[in-house]
């Protein structure tokens, strides 16, 4: 009889290892993904965004296969956690050399998977593997380089005059004032170094988008920056002016102040940095909208 007993709770017990078992797979995963097929230029990457659903009680893992050896394939998240729904992001990317054509990237969470279609193609910028609308827009950008430097020098000795009318920059630079010798540059210097990071805006903008929308999304970037910095130059000397009321700032420099001169200068150089920080990505996501 015990017999009995013992065996019938062994069949109970291997029926709810079993059920058990059967429970961790009776609920499945799902990926779900509404885009269309994208297009991806030689050199560059685009972007789906998938939803994987997964109602089992235990997590599965993220994984993309069956695409060719010229593009790259990752994946935002690897892993999706027991009972939860997740959005997801597939980054793909093709070489510079990539061979033109339509292909698939199959991306594949538990036991369920979708192909993504992707077609790979060659804007006719490319020869021989040379990227041609790269050394085009390299050399183009030099050209807006030296140009933009130039009116970087004109732009900021105007303010600066505007600013202290009783200098003659130029004047004093002659009779070796060190104080407005110091401040001129760190004008400049201010200067540059937006239109710099606005020029690396730029080459961010064509690279998302390569194309004169995303070039012209660069370079208002650049002319923003440019705005920018003659409204913070300003901005600062007139802060600074109500800061030092005990300091004459124009007496100062017109005897040669070089403390005062690179204080200035220090001052300018630091809210520069600041506006280039937000025009480095300001011409990428110009791109991106247009």
């Amino acid at each position: 009889m015990y017999g009995k007993k013992i065996i019938t709770m062994g069949l109970i017990g291997l029926l709810i290892l079993v059920y058990a078992a059967v429970g961790a797979y009776a609920e499945g995963v799902e990926v779900v993904s509404k885009e269309p097929m994208k297009s991806v230029s030689q050199g560059q990457s685009v972007t789906y965004k998938l939803t994987v659903v997964n109602t089992r009680n235990s997590s599965v893992e993220v994984y993309c296969f069956g695409y060719p050896e010229f593009l790259k394939v990752s994946v935002s998240q690897s892993s999706i956690a027991a009972g939860t729904t997740q959005d997801i992001e597939v980054k793909i990317e093709a070489d510079p050399l990539a061979k033109e054509g339509k292909y698939e990237v199959t991306v594949k969470a538990g036991e369920d998977q979708i192909v993504l279609p992707i077609e790979v193609s060659n804007l006719g910028f490319q020869v021989g593997g040379i990227n041609i609308l790269g050394i085009i827009g390299a050399f183009v950008q030099l050209i807006l380089g030296i140009a933009l430097a130039m009116f970087a020098i004109f732009a900021g000795t105007r303010v600066l005059a505007q600013l202290l009318p009783k200098i003659k920059i130029w004047d004093e630079i002659k009779n070796k004032n060190l104080g407005v010798g110091a401040l001129t540059a760190g004008v400049v210097i201010a200067y540059t170094n937006v239109i710099t990071r606005g020029i690396m805006g730029m080459s961010k903008a064509v690279s998302v988008n390569p194309s004169l929308l995303g070039f012209a999304a660069g370079f208002v970037s650049v002319l923003i920056g440019i705005a920018l910095s003659s409204l913070a130059i300003t901005l600062a000397f007139k802060v600074l002016d109500r800061i030092t009321k005990d300091i004459d700032e124009t007496d100062e420099l017109l005897k040669g102040n070089l403390a005062l001169g690179l204080v200035l200068a220090g001052i300018l150089y630091g809210v520069s940095s600041m506006i280039a920080s937000a025009v480095d990505g300001l011409g990428a996501a110009l791109g991106v909208g247009l």
